[in-house]
């Protein structure tokens, strides 16, 4: 911009006119790389939110119905893409795989019933969702490094138990809510979770 402003006050050089259309054309080149990589950047972020706003139904489904049998076949008709589109957005959306993601929210939640009720483990491994109960100890032990029965265990130590609950089980839930703040809800069928968005 200062090279173009010199040349036009030099008006005593015999070609000011064609050093300044030549400076113009310089700041105008750059000006539409940065604005192309510009556009670029906006390109991909409308489209990643409209993939998240896509995927917005489907992180509702599992939240609410996570202790029933959610398929990938489930998740792709509910967002409406095919097998290989879906697994492609779901990964770049959430950073991990559908299965992955299901299993994550359905451990968070067994954590909040191991802490806040006296079910047995394999009651707690059926009401969220887990096919059984070895499958559930592994799932949990690989999330947070101790079986459900250490972490019972573990927390009985720590924590003393609530007067009047009728168990040395039930214990005060210390830590809150689940990994995404919120308490268990009512399932909702597919169809009219849909009709909500």
């Amino acid at each position: 911009m200062s090279e173009l402003l010199q040349r036009y006050f030099r008006s005593g050089e015999t070609h000011f006119q064609s050093g300044c259309k030549a400076s113009f054309l310089q700041i105008l080149y750059h000006m539409t790389r940065r604005f192309q990589a510009s556009e670029v950047l906006r390109s991909e972020f409308v489209q990643r939110r409209q993939q998240a706003d896509r995927l917005a139904r489907l992180f509702e489904y599992v939240r609410i119905n996570y202790a029933e049998r959610i398929t990938v076949d489930q998740a792709m008709k509910l967002v409406h893409m095919s097998q290989s589109q879906f697994m492609k957005v779901f990964k770049k959306v959430s950073g991990m795989t559908f299965v992955a993601h299901v299993t994550r929210v359905r451990v968070n939640h067994a954590l909040r019933l191991l802490r806040e009720t006296d079910l047995t483990i394999a009651e707690i491994a059926a009401k969220t969702g887990f096919p059984d109960q070895s499958y559930f100890d592994r799932r949990f032990k690989q999330a947070f490094g101790k079986s459900p029965r250490q972490y019972r265990s573990d927390l009985t130590k720590r924590t003393p138990a609530v007067e009047g609950t009728g168990g040395h089980r039930r214990q005060r839930a210390a830590a809150g809510k689940n990994y995404f703040g919120d308490d268990a809800a009512e399932p909702v069928p597919a169809d009219r979770l849909a009709q909500r968005f």
